[in-house]
């Protein structure tokens, strides 16, 4: 059934008054920041603005649930590409992201050898394969035996505990 123009404009008005909020909080749980979370219901509206078959009544438990499936695949496509983002500047060495809370971490600076000694060992090994022998996240997850996320991962983590290091000192 196609709803007028009229009355589509008034459930979907309907739909925004009833379900930001809630939106809101399932995309700032996935994303952890206002603007991206905000972002994220906007994108999830535009996709809901342009499905054809919407729930009859916007208090329903369907419009509900298509509010909140809609606006998580939003917010994980934007993490998702947040992690991209994150990896290709890791990877590129990209200034942007490193600041000058990550300049001491560059593996010719003085003391980088010491840092990562005082690092748990798995965190150690992935930093040492990645950037002291170069190796990309797939290489470094066959030579450890790990998968290419938990390598991601236990970078990540190392870079932060050796940023909280070079802060102490």
């Amino acid at each position: 059934m196609v709803l007028k123009p009229r009355k589509r404009k008034e459930q979907l008005e309907s739909l925004f008054e009833l379900h930001e909020q809630g939106m809101y909080r399932i995309a700032y749980a996935i994303l952890h920041d206002e603007g991206q979370a905000e972002d994220a219901v906007m994108s999830a509206f535009e996709r809901i603005v342009r499905c054809e078959g919407l729930p009859r009544r916007a208090d329903s438990d369907d419009a509900r649930r298509l509010c909140g499936s809609i606006v998580k695949s939003c917010a994980i496509d934007i993490y998702r590409k947040n992690a991209r983002t994150w990896e290709r500047e890791m990877l590129t060495g990209d200034a942007t992201m490193q600041g000058t809370t990550m300049e001491p971490l560059k593996e010719d600076a003085p003391g980088f050898d010491e840092m990562v000694e005082t690092l748990p060992v798995r965190y150690r090994e992935v930093v040492v394969e990645r950037f002291g022998n170069g190796l990309s996240i797939k290489e470094t997850a066959d030579k450890l035996g790990i998968s290419e996320g938990n390598v991601r991962t236990r970078q990540h983590r190392a870079i932060t505990v050796l940023r909280s290091i070079r802060e102490e000192e």
